[in-house]
């Protein structure tokens, strides 16, 4: 038996991984969504494998090899550390 992978790239809207399971089973003959999904015996290798997974962040590409940020600017000639600024409340209507 082959299995054939897909090389369809589109955004996929993932809420969880339960509903990603569901959506994966519905696309996968039963068998090969069995053999991958299983566990042998104790099921010590899943349990890792799940495990490793749940510690992972997403990590947008904007933010991609950068250490620190400096976020230093100035403002009318005024230095700050940061970009900030406050608006004076609103009076009247």
């Amino acid at each position: 038996m082959t299995y054939h992978t897909s090389n369809e790239e589109h955004p996929i809207d993932i809420v969880n991984i339960a509903s990603l399971e569901g959506r994966v089973k519905e696309r996968m003959e039963a068998g090969a969504f069995g053999y991958i999904r299983g566990g042998s015996e104790d099921e010590w290798t899943m349990k890792e494998n799940t495990t490793s997974f749940n510690t992972k962040k997403i990590m947008p590409r904007i933010l991609r090899g950068i250490d620190s940020a400096d976020l230093h600017t100035s403002v009318f000639g005024i230095e700050l550390d940061y970009p900030s600024a406050i608006s004076g409340p609103r009076i009247g209507t």
